[in-house]
């Protein structure tokens, strides 16, 4: 089963860790957000929080169930120095 680690950091904690994960995202640059609701399409800036913790990167692991994916995100560097998400993926159908 593939599981998704979202890794959050406090800015300048992450500052001081380069390397620590496999996929990294800039910090303080506004995201974009794409919605469609009832077929009207809106896309906005969500600002980066300028203080305190935020997503930093992301790596996406394989393990046997979410207690081995849990021993695994563990091992990786960025746990020592933030906090990771674990998502497993779902199994999307085509349609």
């Amino acid at each position: 089963m593939k599981y998704l680690c979202l890794v959050y950091h406090d800015e300048q904690m992450a500052a001081d860790l380069p390397g620590c994960m496999h996929h990294g995202l800039q910090w303080l640059e506004p995201a974009t957000e794409v919605r469609v609701w009832n077929g009207t399409l809106t896309i906005d800036d969500v600002p980066a929080d300028a203080q305190g913790e935020q997503l930093s990167g992301f790596v996406i692991i394989e393990a046997r169930d979410l207690n081995d994916a849990i021993r695994v995100a563990a091992r990786l560097p960025a746990a020592a120095h933030g906090r990771i998400e674990l998502r497993s993926f779902a199994m999307m159908h085509g349609g």
